[in-house]
């Protein structure tokens, strides 16, 4: 994978850095208009949809969805990271309405991991680079980022516990579980962006150019009776 990262913390001006900048392109010009859409308001329709049908948790779920994927787009989220974060989204919340956390014990623990990477490195992105004018976020700060989330959202699985849904499982173990699984998703997402960022400021490798052939003697270069170059101001005695 390509990029770009400077391994530097800031950049020259106080404005933002150019798209070149970032890793594996930040803008997504590229990409056809239709993917975009999908992937930056397909929350948001999903919302609309969930509430004219009467579902309010559902829809207010949806919201937040619609809220990450408007950051992501808004923030200039590298186009990658963009669509990790819509798709994960899209996936914690479909799950949700599904029923899927009930149904397997053990899927919110990829949930988690996956969900607070991506959502730990939009933080860092949005702090770095949208407000300190950073190149890249600060792998350290991602992780920080990450284990504020993995708390803060067992604290909304526990008010939704009791405030709107009992189904919602707390058990402390379960905690204990996501928590760790957050923890570890936001890590990996950190070891990520310092590889990236290694790999940047490493020089190119230069080209070493092939060793040349010897030139040929002359006639003007004196050759010895076995073909052996004389010293300067040696004799060659000719019997």
């Amino acid at each position: 994978m390509s990029t770009s990262i400077s391994s530097s913390d800031r950049s020259g001006s106080s404005a933002r850095p150019s798209s070149s900048d970032y890793p594996v392109g930040a803008r997504a010009g590229h990409v056809p208009l239709s993917l975009r859409l999908v992937v930056r308001w397909s929350g948001l329709v999903l919302a609309i949809g969930l509430a004219a049908a009467g579902m309010w948790v559902e829809a207010a779920v949806a919201m937040l969805v619609a809220l990450g994927q408007v950051l992501a787009w808004r923030w200039r989220l590298p186009w990658v990271w963009e669509v990790a974060t819509s798709v994960t989204a899209l996936v914690a919340a479909i799950s949700s309405y599904l029923f899927l956390y009930e149904r397997w014990s053990w899927w919110d623990l990829p949930v988690h991991f996956v969900l607070t990477a991506v959502v730990s490195v939009l933080a860092a992105w949005m702090f770095d680079v949208g407000v300190r004018g950073r190149r890249a976020p600060r792998p350290w700060l991602i992780v920080l980022f990450g284990a504020g989330l993995a708390w803060v959202w067992e604290m909304l699985e526990w008010w939704g516990h009791h405030a709107v849904d009992p189904r919602v499982y707390i058990a402390p173990l379960d905690t204990v579980g996501d928590v760790i699984a957050g923890l570890a998703g936001a890590t990996v997402a950190a070891w990520w962006w310092r590889r990236e960022a290694h790999r940047a400021a490493a020089p190119p490798p230069t080209a070493v150019s092939p060793p040349s052939a010897a030139a040929p003697p002359t006639a003007a270069s004196p050759q010895g009776a076995r073909g052996d170059a004389q010293e300067p101001g040696s004799h060659v005695s000719v019997r």
